[in-house]
């Protein structure tokens, strides 16, 4: 979703997979996954947009609807 958004360019989206694949233990949840790629992001000194960064930041369950 994020690179077919442009949000997530193919080499920062290779270094997500890269440090996902390098957890051990079974398959990550989705919570997990949103952590490395905010975690990919601030170590390349970039910020997501604010939309972006809500959606990785914010629990679902807190959301509010406009």
């Amino acid at each position: 979703f994020l690179e077919s958004a442009g949000v997530l360019p193919p080499q920062m989206r290779e270094m997500v997979i890269d440090r996902a694949s390098a957890i051990p233990g079974g398959p990550l949840d989705l919570e997990d996954l949103k952590i490395i790629v905010l975690m990919v992001f601030w170590s390349l000194g970039e910020e997501p947009d604010a939309l972006i960064l809500d959606e990785l930041f914010v629990a679902e369950e807190d959301r509010l609807i406009h």
